[in-house]
């Protein structure tokens, strides 16, 4: 495992030794039994996420949508919900998601909600506004690979299945070389000036932490990079202390997207 560069002035206490009590407790057990660790979590919710990936309709309309983040999503939380109540069936559970995930990948190693992997471009204006009544751009087709692979490193950092970490690393390799091939920059893909597909920056850097393979890194100093110079500029104008409303050019100028930066300045932190 690759160390940190810059030592955290703070290390917080990890989950298998914490236990929290009162009624926070209380609150937090019951959204953990309830979405989680119940047959209705794991036979309905959790399977939704996972058939997704069957159907594969996140680009069947004139707009990508991202039915491919909750898999991601749901692992990442239960995964430490496992941790948290130290609980041996959870773990089994997560490792039979990941398998049957990898089950779904492809010879070339991607995995996701889209038919066509290489559908990773802003939606056109022009088309969409006649059909759903506004200029709607969304393409949430990498920032979806983001929760995938994030997902497959919490499990393989929970169980140390080596097989899940070469799954994460299949997945990774895909998107790196498909956007290499195809000459595409990542940061003019997806959705809300490229955030949405630039924060996959964060489960890569985790990957490079792992297999300390500086491709990785690589690929996410380039992301930084844009960042210094170009809108929306997370680098620069934060450093400017410019107001986020001057972020962002056309339909972002008037509000900016606090979930998609956030995840982004959380890659440049790690």
């Amino acid at each position: 495992m690759k160390e940190y560069k810059q030592k955290n002035l703070f290390a917080s206490v990890l989950l298998e030794n914490v236990q929290v009590g009162g009624k926070i407790g209380d609150l937090m057990n019951t959204v953990f039994r309830e979405r989680v660790l119940c047959d209705f979590a794991r036979d309905t919710i959790y399977q939704e996420t996972e058939d997704a990936f069957r159907t594969k309709i996140d680009d069947d309309g004139v707009i990508g949508i991202w039915q491919g983040e909750y898999w991601g999503k749901w692992v990442i939380s239960a995964a430490r919900v496992c941790r948290y109540y130290h609980n041996d069936e959870l773990k089994e559970f997560l490792i039979k998601a990941a398998h049957n995930l990898m089950e779904l990948q492809r010879d070339d190693g991607y995995i996701g909600t889209y038919k066509d992997s290489a559908n990773v471009f802003p939606a056109d204006p022009k088309v969409t506004e006649p059909i759903l009544g506004w200029p709607c751009k969304w393409n949430w087709n990498i920032w979806c690979r983001k929760y995938t692979l994030w997902g497959l490193l919490e499990i393989y950092q929970l169980t140390n299945d080596e097989s899940i970490l070469n799954s994460a690393i299949r997945l990774a390799d895909h998107l790196i070389g498909e956007l290499k091939e195809k000459n595409i920059n990542i940061a003019l893909t997806g959705t809300f000036s490229g955030l949405a597909s630039c924060s996959i920056m964060k489960p890569m850097l985790i990957l490079y932490r792992i297999t300390e393979n500086e491709k990785y890194l690589d690929f996410c100093l380039q992301i930084a990079k844009h960042w210094e110079i170009e809108k929306p500029g997370l680098i620069v104008n934060s450093l400017a202390l410019k107001d986020t409303a001057e972020w962002y050019e056309g339909d972002m100028s008037s509000w900016a997207k606090v979930y998609e930066s956030l995840s982004c300045f959380d890659g440049l932190v790690e």
